[in-house]
């Protein structure tokens, strides 16, 4: 997390996991668009502190546990990489409170509180009371209210495990749907991942194949928890777990179609390069901290980032299995805000208008608007071909997905990959080739032996089938556990679980005010309009400076 020191202006694009709190920036040109924010001014040499904001309580949060382990913070300092604090345990009676703000008046209550959440396996090591330093690449958010008119209008989220983000709580929308959290034997609950992301209309209602890196079984059973974390309806069709029983170092996946693959031997790029030719190489080399985000000096009229990856090629080769470890970036919450806000009174009239399209009209808009990651394949010197796209992944944490590719056409013994996508819409961790053929694998499809929402009723009926009843989760804070039965382990054999899930959410949003120009509205309806949206907030937010 330490590693280079950057001036705002000139870092890399939005090397946020390098300057955790440099996205405040950001955050004040999103809130400079409510009347009701004032906007900060500092020199570009300096970070903000959040501390000089006279009157704020920060409080500390479990993330999985965020009414039981409450910690209200005094003494607060904040370092480039860390905070300081004392850490006095709140009464559960507080931690309901915090959880139950939802009206106005409770908001205008709780106006200067600002709500730090921690990793949950951090938050076991704290003791009721004591004095101590927390990374920041361990907490998973933060949220703030408005401290002028007691209106809750946003929220910051520090997502520190390799980039930090910013959204906006009440116009959240394509990325951060039901968040899935795995149960441990020791009561800890980690984040795997979220759902079905941009399905956001009930004609794009679709299937998705979560993997479940930490879900572990307590006793003869696995838990799971489906968690509504955003300003949505979310409704889930199906729920099932794949237990995936294989030889070892084999790693099962399922591509958007529902099709089991097994990687063997992942073959890394031997070159990377972002649009300027750049390279980025050792950003998706392997799974770690470093990478890739796109070019901040984009020099595309288009805003559209392009990731070119070469592979060497075994003779005869004629398919192969690109393996993209990545993460629908943050920043486009607040892109998709921007885009709703400038559609202003007539948000809502052009909401029902998609809505009543078909789902390939909207699917291409989405793919118009470079929100997926198109995969392009070089068949030839110069021409490029598109393979497929990779579905929008969520925000919330990085995942494993893949897609099978037609090599036939390839000549020589390299594959050229381009993976394009709009301007800061994805962080890249890691990109592959497996050119190994799929291996055998014992699959289980388990359905819910039980599943209660948070009102303690039973609701497994809701999830067992693809039919036309839902688990509805209209709040946010609305949450589901599902229990499945664990079958035996075949002797010699390595098992991974996939969560595989069906449904749509509905994104709640205020309209803003005023009517926008027909201009405006026609302007939306061509491609690559959000990103050229993107490129242009970030050019104004690097511009933007606060004292």
């Amino acid at each position: 997390m330490a590693g280079k020191q950057h001036n705002f202006l000139t870092m890399n694009p939005i090397r946020l996991s390098q300057r955790p709190l440099a996205l405040f920036l950001a955050c004040l040109m999103a809130l400079s668009s409510f009347s009701c924010y004032s906007r900060y001014k500092m020199q570009s040499s300096r970070l903000p502190k959040i501390k000089s904001i006279k009157g704020l309580e920060f409080v500390l949060l479990d993330t999985s546990a965020p009414i039981t382990n409450v910690w209200l913070l005094s003494k607060t300092n904040f370092e480039q990489d860390a905070l300081s604090a004392r850490l006095d345990r709140a009464s559960e009676a507080f931690g309901l409170r915090i959880a139950s703000i939802n009206t106005n008046g409770d908001r205008k209550a709780s106006k200067d509180l600002v709500l730090i959440y921690i990793n949950p396996n951090v938050a076991m090591s704290l003791a009721d009371t004591l004095t101590t330093k927390l990374d920041y690449k361990d907490i998973t958010k933060i949220e703030v209210f408005e401290p002028d008119a007691g209106k809750v209008v946003g929220s910051i989220l520090i997502g520190l495990g390799g980039c930090a983000a910013l959204s906006l709580v009440v116009l959240a929308i394509a990325c951060n749907c039901p968040h899935v959290y795995a149960e441990a034997p020791d009561g800890a609950r980690p984040l795997e991942g979220s759902l079905y992301s941009g399905a956001v209309y009930p004609n794009l209602e679709r299937s998705d194949y979560l993997p479940l890196e930490h879900l572990q079984p307590i006793g003869n059973q696995y838990k799971i928890w489906l968690v509504n974390q955003e300003a949505q309806r979310q409704h889930t069709n199906l729920a099932a777990l794949e237990v995936l029983d294989h030889l070892p170092g084999l790693q099962p996946v399922f591509d958007k179609y529902g099709t089991l693959h097994t990687l063997q031997i992942p073959q890394a790029p031997f070159e990377a390069t972002n649009i300027s030719g750049k390279n980025v190489l050792d950003e998706v080399l392997a799974q770690d901290l470093k990478t890739f985000l796109g070019d901040l000096d984009n020099p595309s009229a288009d805003a559209v980032e392009k990731l070119t990856l070469s592979f060497k090629k075994p003779p005869g080769v004629q398919k192969a299995k690109l393996l993209l470890r990545a993460k629908t970036d943050q920043w486009v919450d607040y892109i998709y805000h921007e885009f709703q806000n400038a559609l202003g009174q007539y948000a809502d009239e052009v909401n029902r208008k998609y809505r009543r399209k078909s789902a390939a009209e909207n699917q291409t808009w989405i793919e118009d608007q470079k929100l997926p990651i198109a995969v392009w394949l070089e068949t030839s010197p110069g021409h490029w071909k598109k393979a497929d796209h990779f579905a929008l992944a969520g925000g919330s944490a990085f995942r494993d997905d893949v897609l099978s590719l037609d090599l036939s056409e390839v000549k020589g013994e390299v594959v050229h990959l381009r993976l394009e996508f709009g301007f800061h819409f994805w962080e890249i961790d890691r990109a592959a080739l497996d050119f190994s053929e799929n291996q055998s694998v014992l699959q289980t499809t388990l359905r819910p032996i039980s599943v209660q929402n948070h009102h303690g009723q039973d609701v497994t009926s809701s999830l067992m089938d693809d039919d036309e009843l839902y688990y509805d989760q209209p709040n946010m804070g609305d949450e589901a556990s599902l229990q499945f039965e664990v079958p035996p382990l075949l002797p010699g054999h390595e098992r991974s679980l996939i969560l595989r899930a069906k449904g749509y959410y509905e994104v709640l949003h205020q309209n803003a005010p005023g009517r926008p120009s027909i201009f405006k509205l026609n302007a939306w309806k061509r491609e690559n309009a959000l990103p050229r949206l993107s490129e242009e907030r970030w050019q104004r937010a690097k511009g933007m400076s606060i004292q």
